[in-house]
């Protein structure tokens, strides 16, 4: 009436009279409480190994969004590095242009000083 099974289970008792010797009560041993530790943890629905399985499933997830932002980030960081060196290549080339002019410019000035006492 416990809820145990009693298959292969014997008592002996070596006594010559009848009457009630007391009370003897059946509990789950090693073995059982084994089987139910195991099942926890091995059900495919709700046990501990898949309630990992998931939150590692769940971490490797964020990190490959995690992955993905940054990776945008980077592609934005050098769209924009590169658009600055265009900038800069331009700028340099303006600016060696207006050197050459004004080099030119000041190999005139000793032409200038004789054109003006000339005149």
């Amino acid at each position: 009436t416990s809820g145990f099974g009693d298959k292969g289970l014997s008592i002996k008792a070596e006594v010559s009279t009848t009457g009630s010797f007391g009370t003897i009560t059946v509990s789950s041993g090693i073995a059982d409480r084994m089987e139910i530790v195991l099942e926890a943890a091995v059900n495919t629905d709700s046990g501990t190994i898949k309630i990992r399985q998931d939150g590692i499933s769940d971490s490797l997830e964020d990190l490959d969004a995690d992955i993905a932002t940054k990776a945008a980030a980077v592609a934005l960081f050098e769209q924009r590095t590169l658009e600055k060196f265009q900038r800069l290549e331009v700028l340099l080339g303006s600016l060696q242009t207006q050197s050459q002019a004004l080099g030119s410019a000041l190999l005139g000035l000793p032409n200038l000083q004789t054109f003006i006492s000339n005149r």
